[in-house]
Formats: structure tokens, sequence, C-alpha cells
């Protein structure tokens, strides 16, 4: 995997600023739109390992309206204990809308060191202070060539392709992958979402 500097390719830093709230506002409302209507939306969570955040994060969204296609995706950690991801991969089953999946700590760490390498100048965390890596260390906002990574890509494929219609409406995909067996045996987080329906 080969790890690129991103600022090489920014734009001259004396551009007017108004110009670039002018596009960034035009690329948001892309973003909302492509993303409320098509996608699917998921939540990682973990209760072995915290997740860390920075200021930056990975994703792969273009800085032009005239790339807002299939195949753009992003994770973003938003608690110590869970992260949101999207991806629209050019087709996956209409439901469910939201997909979940427990993490252990070795996948948690994995996520915390992709953020590292999209991150510059700040880690956040809470209680569990990170291991530093070199790419973070390099102070520069970095990312993958093509947004690419082997165990991520697994990942959401394995999620995009989760769906609800298996045999008597048991939860099934459609051909076994690295992450099936976390996404069907996640049956504590099930238990508990049923628990607070009843409470």
């Amino acid at each position: 995997m080969k790890i690129l500097d991103v600022r090489k390719n920014w734009p001259d830093q004396t551009v007017d600023k108004s110009l670039v709230a002018a596009n960034q506002k035009g690329l948001y409302d892309a973003y909302r739109r492509h993303m409320e209507s098509s996608g699917r939306w998921g939540i990682l969570f973990s209760d072995e390992k915290e997740f860390i955040a920075g200021d930056g994060f990975f994703h792969n969204f273009p800085t032009s309206q005239i790339y807002m296609h299939s195949g753009k995706k992003l994770i973003v950690p938003i608690l110590p204990t869970a992260a949101i991801i999207f991806m629209s991969p050019m087709s996956y089953p209409s439901e469910p809308k939201l997909v979940t999946l427990r993490l252990n700590s070795h996948e948690v760490e994995t996520i915390n060191e992709i953020t590292q390498i999209y991150a510059s100048d700040f880690i956040f965390f809470r209680n569990e202070k990170p291991n530093l890596t070199e790419d973070f260390k390099t102070g520069k906002y970095q990312e993958y060539e093509f947004h690419g990574d082997p165990w991520l890509d697994s990942l959401l494929d394995d999620l995009s392709q989760y769906n609800n219609w298996g045999e008597n409406g048991a939860a099934t995909i459609s051909s076994k992958r690295y992450f099936t067996e976390s996404l069907e045996g996640n049956r504590r987080f099930e238990t508990l979402a049923q628990t607070k329906k009843r409470v």
C-alpha cells in the first residue's frame, strides 16, 4: 500500500477565501444529496478498545461535484465506543438501511492506525492513549493511494452487502466473507436493543 502526501495536490493557499467557501458550500450540498439518496450507513461498536479521532478522517469524497458517483466511502469516529461509516458501492441490497458491527481490539487498532494516516496535527482520545504511528509523526495529511486498504476494503464490502432477506427472514450475506461470522453473530447488541425496547 502506498501512502501519499495530500498537501502536494492542494490549491494555492493565497486563493480568495470567499471562493473557497462558495465551493465548499456547493460540495456540502452535493455530499448531502448523495448520502441521502444512495449508499449504506453503518455503525462500528467496540467494548474491547477505544476509537480515537483526529483532525482528519478516512474518506474518498472528491473536491469537485462532477466526480460525485458510486464508490464513495468514509469512516468517522464519533465516540470512544463507536464510529460512523458510509459506503456507496455499485450495487448493494436496499435493506437494511443501517448495519452494525462489533469490532475486537485488533480491528479497532487497525481503524485507529488508519485515522492517524488521515490526521495531521491532532489526535483525540478518552482513556486509552494511542501509540503514535510514524505516519502521524510526519505532521502531514496523508491518504492511501486510491484510498485502498485490503483489510478496510474487505470490511466495507461485507457491510455493504449485508441484508435481511435470508431464509425465514434471518440475516445473511450472499456469500461467506471475512466479516460474515461477526455480522451474523453480533447477538449481544441485538439482545441489548430488545431489552431497551421492553423497558
